[in-house]
């Protein structure tokens, strides 16, 4: 977390000495208010909403508001890293007077454009997910295993945000699409069992004929994993530590824990232990929070790996970022050799960047033949 404060406040810095030092007058400094606070969001969160930055004792509102001037600023960072490559071809042989005026105009013209755009992108993180469908053919898929339907969700996100009204309402859709094995597939929450449980009560309502099992994301261990463990299966939720289950009709289902694990000292995530006593060519279903161990459930005969940690990039240009920072992987189907990788866009919001342009949130119902 310290280095996401240090990397905003170094945007910050990188905007003020490009765009608002020039200006000229008191208005330099008007300017630079909401930029400061946009840069020092996590400070100013955590003074006033308690230590847990991801979590904040606020109310929804303030976390909204605060995650559009975050996610506008360093989407502004973006476009004006674009324009400085642009200007350096194109005006460097210009008057400094006519640069000065283009810088001016092409700034402003640069952050009208990201404010409409990350509005846009907020108000659409807000609907509760589409579905969408995918069919995925399995090696040596049983008979009997034909046409198995499995519901998944990613990234609830559930905090002051993502409250009880819209994780019902991502139960509900999850529940009409009638799947024999529902998956969760991390980050749940945002905060701790005792302000979240009864937000996230209504996933006792999941239901499916050969269960409902989860893996832990990054923010569950943010969120103190072990006492969420037992509240998620007291819910109804088989958590997948590194262990796996073999239904009734010879498909496994395997799960993984996080990475973020290791500050907590708790289990790393382990593919071979989660795949140990499967029987040889029964085909295996991973559940993995983080779409890159994709790469280590091939070598292992994977044939299904399900994820998602990335929500789809969230906009354009920064999904660039976020595929790169997840060997590549950042929404929707993929294939590796035998192994098929699915990335979720998630089913909620991150309320750190409540964003979403061009990647909706969704449920996926995969069907396997």
């Amino acid at each position: 977390m310290y280095k996401i404060m240090l990397l905003s406040f170094l945007v910050g810095c990188f905007i003020f000495w490009r765009v608002i030092w020039p200006i000229k007058g008191k208005w330099k400094y008007i300017v630079a208010i909401p930029l400061l606070l946009a840069a020092l969001k996590f400070p100013i969160i955590r003074l006033i909403g308690g230590k847990d930055l991801f979590a904040p004792v606020v109310p929804g509102w303030m976390i909204l508001s605060g995650g559009w001037l975050y996610a506008a600023m360093i989407y502004f960072f973006l476009t004006l890293l674009l324009y400085e490559l642009v200007r350096g071809s194109v005006l460097m042989k210009k008057t400094a007077a006519f640069r000065r005026k283009m810088d001016s105009l092409c700034h402003t013209v640069l952050l009208v454009c990201t404010a409409v755009v990350i509005t846009i992108g907020v108000h659409n993180a807000i609907p509760d997910p589409q579905v969408t469908h995918y069919t995925v053919k399995v090696k040596d898929l049983p008979a009997e295993a034909s046409g198995l339907k499995i519901a998944v969700l990613a990234d609830l996100h559930a905090d002051p945000l993502t409250g009880k009204k819209r994780i019902s309402g991502m139960v509900r859709r999850a529940m009409e699409q009638k799947a024999d094995v529902i998956a969760i597939v991390g980050d749940f929450v945002d905060g701790s069992v005792a302000r979240l449980a009864d937000d996230v009560a209504p996933l006792k309502e999941l239901k499916a004929c050969y269960g409902v099992f989860g893996v832990a994301g990054n923010h569950e261990y943010y969120s103190k994993y072990v006492p969420w463990k037992a509240e998620f299966e007291r819910l109804g939720i088989k958590m997948l530590d590194n262990m796996n289950v073999l239904l009734p009709c010879n498909v496994a289902i395997a799960g993984v824990t996080d990475r973020a694990a290791r500050s907590y000292g708790l289990p790393l995530p382990d593919v071979k232990k989660a795949l140990e006593g499967i029987p040889e060519k029964t085909p295996t279903v991973l559940l993995a929070h983080r779409p890159e161990l994709a790469l280590e459930a091939e070598k292992h005969g994977v044939a299904l790996q399900l994820s998602g940690h990335t929500h789809g990039g969230m906009a354009p240009l920064l999904k660039n970022f976020v595929a790169k920072a997840n060997k590549g992987f950042v929404s929707g189907m993929y294939k590796i050799k035998d192994t098929v990788l699915i990335v979720s866009n998630g089913s909620g919001i991150w309320n750190g960047f409540p964003v979403r342009i061009g990647v909706p949130a969704e449920i996926v119902v995969i069907t396997l033949q």
